[in-house]
């Protein structure tokens, strides 16, 4: 998109649209919103933010990630109503206006049989409620505008302030952070071993997401930082290289028990991204060691 000028991100209080943000290239104006200024089930709202911002790409960051929620009754109208309907909604009235968006899915969409890497034409098939939530945001998306985005990412966390794996409260999307606190309050922590995917640092995924819009026109796209593990493993290299002395209890999804099925094979190929002119992000480890640095500083 050689005629990138402004960018409206829904969702702007998260953590990836904060990533986006802060790495916004310049030139480009970027406006962030939450849900309280931009509900995107409100098609008024939708046109309203528009009018006001006035952008040429819309990137969505809004989205319901409770994965074991969303098995609840509660749960799957919430991940409808931001996955799906919300989605439609929002794609539909930016293409009364002539405006792009970029929306993120997930690497949930996939059943995980494959046993290697997905790339871009192999066929989804969530095997829980939220992976179909958001499978149903991508198609929505794509029959909108084929100059529209969908960017599929993985397994994200994010950076720390500094002292903040020493905080109390509930921890949403940095699995990192939910293992530091978890094994500071209780000593150990239980962790699943046989689900593999990579890690993806937002920082990196959003310096990736400003190439990809200002080489291409739109598409289907994956985004992750190279490498894969599963999430012991993934555990035992945090507590490593943070010195954390903490044992981890290594177990099978079927002996975790948790309320929503994963997929046990997610691990991303990214060369589309690649060949589009995305920059190949660094190696899950190298980030995840600049994630703790920034903690400690």
């Amino acid at each position: 998109m050689s005629d990138l000028r402004k960018v409206l991100i829904t969702g702007g209080a998260g953590k990836l649209a904060r990533a986006l943000i802060q790495t916004c290239p310049e030139g480009i104006g970027v406006e962030g919103m939450d849900r309280h200024r931009l509900n995107i089930l409100d098609p008024e709202k939708v046109r309203t933010a528009l009018f006001s911002a006035r952008p040429n790409l819309v990137i969505n960051c809004a989205s319901f990630n409770a994965v074991d929620r969303a098995e609840t009754d509660e749960g799957r109208e919430a991940a409808i109503d931001s996955n799906s309907v919300g989605v439609q909604v929002l794609a539909g009235v930016c293409a009364e206006y002539g405006v792009r968006v970029l929306h993120f899915s997930s690497d949930y969409v996939f059943d995980g049989d494959k046993g290697f890497p997905y790339h871009e034409g192999d066929p989804p098939n969530p095997v829980n409620f939220y992976g179909r939530t958001k499978l149903e945001g991508e198609r929505a998306v794509i029959r909108a505008s084929s100059k529209n985005f969908v960017v599929r990412v993985c397994r994200l966390f994010t950076p720390l302030a500094p002292g903040e794996f020493q905080g109390e409260g509930p921890v949403t999307g940095n699995f990192p952070l939910l293992m530091l606190r978890l094994a500071r309050k209780n000593g150990r922590v239980r962790v699943v071993n046989d689900q593999v995917g990579s890690p993806s640092y937002t920082p990196d995924v959003a310096r990736g997401v400003w190439e990809l819009v200002r080489h291409v026109s739109g598409g289907l796209y994956h985004i992750s930082n190279e490498g894969e593990c599963d999430f012991a493993s993934w555990t035992r290299e945090l507590f490593e290289l943070a010195g954390v002395d903490c044992p981890i209890e290594s177990v099978s999804s079927a002996e975790y028990g948790a309320a929503a099925r994963r997929p046990l094979y997610t691990t991303f190929e990214n060369q589309k991204a690649y060949d589009a002119g995305v920059t190949p992000l660094r190696h899950w480890r190298e980030a995840m060691a600049e994630m703790l640095a920034s903690s400690r500083a």
